[in-house]
């Protein structure tokens, strides 16, 4: 239900905003993605993230202000210690939708400079087969984040970067606290659109 209920406000909101807008580009990206997971009254002794990769594709909707909805697939690699200190390599797929408003202060016709926030909801997908036993049961379906970006143009090339704080727990486990903020940076393609 969650699933459903965020996905629809995601469409609503892009429509309302679709028929105002003076200008819609559409472009894809793709970059790194660091997660940084934290973890409280947990059975894992350690949790070291090795980093991964986001692909996905925006749209930006607005002039000076606008907004720019995204969907990404996003990987991520981990070595996970047990309480018995057995160490395995766990890799994590995620689906992420983000939204984030924001503004150009600087707009020029061959450069633009972007300021905003960033809203995501990403659903955990697959968790690798390991020899720990950690599997998707083991966390939550999902995980809101948010934080600032910032972003820059050059003809039709962006390079964003953000800083996402995990909102929330992402163990399914009882009486633990996994939380996991996310550094994402993106060089991407502008396909269709002004700026």
């Amino acid at each position: 239900m969650k699933k459903l209920s965020v996905a629809t406000v995601f469409i609503i909101v892009l429509s309302g905003l679709s028929a105002q807008a003076q200008i819609i580009n559409l472009g894809v990206h793709g970059g790194l993605n660091y997660p940084d997971m934290k973890l409280n009254n947990s059975t894992l002794s350690s949790y070291k993230n090795y980093g991964g990769l986001v692909i996905g594709g925006w749209a930006r909707i607005g002039g000076m202000f606008y907004v720019q909805p995204e969907v990404n697939y996003t990987w991520t690699k981990a070595g996970i210690t047990g309480s018995g200190g057995a160490q395995s390599p766990v890799n994590l797929h995620h689906m992420q939708l983000a939204l984030s408003p924001a503004v150009r202060p600087l707009r020029k016709k061959a450069i633009n400079f972007r300021l905003g926030g960033t809203a995501s909801y990403s659903f955990l997908m697959v968790v690798n087969s390991n020899s720990i036993g950690i599997n998707r049961d083991d966390f939550r379906t999902g995980a809101f984040h948010a934080g600032p970006f910032v972003g820059f143009d050059f003809w039709r090339f962006t390079l964003d970067g953000r800083y996402l704080f995990g909102i929330g727990n992402q163990s399914a486990n009882s009486g633990e606290k996994w939380r996991n903020n996310l550094v994402q940076a993106t060089l991407g393609f502008r396909i269709l659109g002004q700026k």
